[in-house]
């Protein structure tokens, strides 16, 4: 319980030092615009945090050595009903219209910024995965909690830090699904991919000219809900049954 709590503390500590350090690029005038100011910002911080936990022992410093390989045929498999229930969760929370607070437009913002891009496609998801499934999953698991368990309960933590339901929502699920990978895989390698697969998603979407109420009426996105998320069960069943034939 204590590295746990030390983990979650010192995450708080790495967004602090985040706006801080934001803060005083803008101040400086070394980037325009608060948004990239943060996203810049957090690609070194989040570096930072990432080698003090496992300077610290509170996460591994290297993946386990008698760790399974990652078969081309399960991956696909997992990788796809990530993407299948990210376009299913997209869908139900745009349909039911549950509002963002401004984060969409805020990472919008970043998209003209490279170190702001990698940030939020590649560092982002691999602080998120050390942080909530190496760290919090691992430790749960090591003082007694049934792994399934531990996948949920993190991934709730991890959607109460995202601040709005907007976001919260899909990342509980989308949580719970990486945490099911880490805890039946043993290693962080499947949600690092599938998690950095949902965000580079996202920043595509940006750049993409948003459909019209029009033409996604509600029938069309109860269809895209329902299909992507039949595809997503299929598709786990597939990733299991697979994974189980080559252990």
């Amino acid at each position: 319980m204590k590295a746990i709590v030390l983990i979650l503390l010192l995450f708080f500590v790495e967004q602090l030092l985040t706006v801080v350090l934001g803060h005083g690029l803008l101040a400086a005038g070394w980037v325009g615009g608060r948004e990239v100011a943060y996203g810049v910002a957090s690609f070194p911080v989040q570096l930072l945090f990432i080698m003090s936990l496992a300077w610290l022992g509170l996460v591994r410093r290297r993946l386990p050595t008698d760790r399974m390989p990652m078969r081309t045929g399960s991956t696909l498999a997992a990788l796809g009903a990530t993407v299948a229930l990210m376009l299913a969760l997209g869908g139900a929370t745009d349909l039911v219209g549950v509002d963002d607070g401004g984060t969409t437009a805020f990472f919008s913002a970043m998209k003209g910024n490279p170190i702001c891009l990698v940030s939020l496609a590649l560092v982002g998801p691999l602080t998120e995965e050390v942080v909530f499934r190496e760290g919090l999953v691992r430790h749960m698991v090591r003082s007694g909690l049934n792994r399934y368990a531990a996948a949920v309960l993190a991934a709730l933590v991890f959607a109460l830090v995202h601040g709005n339901a907007a976001q919260g929502i899909p990342a509980f699920v989308l949580g719970t699904l990486f945490g099911v990978f880490y805890v039946t895989t043993g290693d962080l390698r499947l949600p690092v991919v599938a998690h950095v697969l949902v965000n580079t998603s996202g920043l595509v979407s940006y750049y993409l000219t948003p459909m019209s109420d029009e033409a996604t009426g509600i029938a069309t996105r109860l269809i895209l809900i329902v299909s992507c998320t039949l595809a997503a069960v299929a598709l786990l069943v597939a990733w299991q049954r697979l994974r189980l034939r080559n252990l």
